[in-house]
């Protein structure tokens, strides 16, 4: 549904303007268009009627511009949702039209699902679909938050919706290695002799005492 929108009723401090900064320069050229009479495309709003609240789903140089040339409406195409539905909308504008976006713009964009704590679980790729940009770059930025979730949101072959522990993925225990390599020697008879026999201990005592004073008492 499209209607004009007064300027005053648009919620603007939402968290929904996903570029990294709004361009003067682009406010101001809109500026004038709009008084040689060029045309834009309406804004997108999405509407809480809970909240009783338009938020900005795409449009704010439009919205600038419109409010630098002293206009109190603003045309607008109108769609149901939340403030969520409009965040979400948000991240993925400005993809094919509109202010070519830097990788600040980017990396907001994919930053804002990743501080999210229910998005910040879905795939690199699919967080990567929405915003328009490589799975690198996702996780170059995921990485970066040091925002690795233990579980993580896929489509499966069948299209059904899984999820995978990553938790570990990449990363060992500390001890992991030296108690493989302990077990491995310790295994050998003539080891297990030398401790038992000098000590009096079974094969999983020997592991532990040999792990502490290899750790210098602590494991």
């Amino acid at each position: 549904m499209k209607k004009s929108v007064p300027l005053s009723k648009i919620v603007l401090d939402a968290g929904t303007q996903i570029r990294a900064k709004i361009s003067q320069d682009t406010i101001e050229e809109y500026a004038e268009r709009l008084k040689a009479g060029d045309e834009f495309p309406p804004v997108i709003l999405f509407y809480d009627r809970a909240e009783d609240a338009y938020y900005m789903g795409d449009g704010f140089h439009r919205y600038h511009a419109h409010k630098l040339n002293k206009k109190r409406n603003i045309e607008a195409e109108i769609k149901k949702g939340d403030l969520r539905d409009a965040v979400l909308f948000a991240v993925e504008a400005n993809t094919t039209h509109g202010l070519k976006r830097t990788n600040a713009d980017k990396r907001r964009a994919v930053q804002t699902l990743l501080e999210d704590e229910e998005w910040a679980s879905w795939s690199d790729r699919e967080i990567s679909r929405r915003c328009a940009v490589s799975n690198k770059f996702v996780g170059d930025v995921r990485r970066s938050l040091c925002m690795e979730h233990s579980e993580r949101t896929y489509k499966d072959k069948h299209g059904k919706t899984v999820k995978m522990n990553v938790e570990n993925i990449g990363h060992k225990p500390k001890t992991q290695g030296v108690v493989a390599k302990f077990k491995l020697s310790l295994r050998t008879k003539k080891l297990l002799e030398k401790y038992s026999v000098s000590h009096g201990m079974d094969q999983d005592r020997v592991i532990e005492e040999a792990l502490k004073e290899y750790f210098g008492g602590k494991l």
